[in-house]
């Protein structure tokens, strides 16, 4: 790689990544060292889709495992690696790159997912302090997004697709955020919202944008339920790790 494309690709989105199918209104999350706890986003699904049967958690603590021992496929472009810089307050980082154009893309295990819930939640730490872009969210079983939340040109942005995205919030307004400098803490949910009384609602995503003081943002993604697994789509080098 050119010392030009290195630079251009010197993302690292450091996404926290837990992807949870809620079973209750109330989840207990794992006790170890590199849990916190979170305020719950408000859910305001239908009570017939709070409905569900798995959690997985993704995080990066030990440098020295491979990809897989955290349930992470690379599918395209470069191999990401676990690094130690930057890190989310001392936690290690997957670091993946986009080079010449071409995204790199990690999916999780397939067999780590339980597929047919009709409400999931997911949170992601992104980590956008060298100018880079990239996506996490829900993919079908041709790993095209069906419901994705990410960084790129200054703001948070969340939507069906890669071509059909809303902008959420500039980047600029999370200057108070508690969390580490050049970090974004994103919690989202996802769900069948329609009822018995409004059949044609659809599949809603609603996106929280922890310090911003704002309500959650909705959005249409009318094919979630096709939902297969989960991935990080990287377009300008990034990283990610566990909140």
């Amino acid at each position: 790689m050119t010392k030009r494309n290195r630079k251009a690709a010197k993302i690292l989105i450091i996404i926290a990544i837990t992807l949870t199918v809620i079973l209750t209104i109330y989840t207990h999350a794992p006790h170890n060292d590199y849990v916190r706890i979170h305020e719950p986003l408000p859910r305001m699904a239908p009570a017939a889709s709070l409905a569900g049967a798995f959690a997985y958690v993704s995080n990066f603590e030990n440098v020295s495992e491979p990809l897989s021992y955290y349930g992470w496929i690379p599918i395209s472009g470069l191999t990401p690696t676990i690094v130690t810089q930057p890190n989310y307050w001392g936690e290690p980082a997957l670091k993946s790159m986009a080079v010449n154009g071409e995204p790199q893309i990690d999916i999780v295990n397939p067999s780590l997912i339980v597929r047919g819930d009709q409400f999931l939640s997911f949170q992601v730490a992104i980590y956008y302090g060298d100018g880079g872009s990239g996506f996490f969210g829900l993919v079908n079983g041709n790993y095209q997004p069906v419901a994705i939340v990410g960084v790129a040109n200054g703001y948070v942005w969340a939507g069906p697709n890669l071509t059909d995205l809303k902008p959420v919030v500039p980047l600029s307004n999370l200057s108070n955020a508690l969390y580490p400098p050049g970090w974004v803490f994103i919690m989202v949910n996802v769900f069948n919202a329609s009822t018995p009384s409004n059949k044609t609602a659809g599949w809603v995503m609603q996106v929280f944008v922890d310090q911003t003081d704002e309500p959650p943002f909705e959005v249409s993604v009318p094919d979630a339920g096709n939902y297969y697994t989960a991935a990080i789509i990287t377009t300008k080098a990034l990283s990610i790790t566990r909140t």
